[in-house]
């Protein structure tokens, strides 16, 4: 993965982003928008939701509607 502008920096809401969008969160972490929630199940039934893919830790997380991000290109 490759940040393409690196120039152009707009801080959104994450629920401003488009469904496959790119984008840093707080910590600078490359990640990838979804359109749904993807769940997790435990043995002990317990599930947890994430809505976004963590490329640069290369793990799921989960953002608030309301968490700022920056917007960016990358391919």
């Amino acid at each position: 993965m490759k940040i393409i502008d690196k120039t152009a920096r707009e801080i959104v809401t994450f629920s401003f982003l488009a469904d496959g969008a790119f984008f840093k969160d707080e910590d600078g972490a490359v990640c990838m928008k979804f359109s749904d929630f993807v769940y997790e199940s435990n043995d002990d039934e317990f599930c947890e939701g994430y809505n976004a893919y963590d490329f640069t830790h290369n793990e799921f997380t989960c953002f608030s509607y309301s968490d700022r991000v920056e917007k960016v290109q990358a391919e």
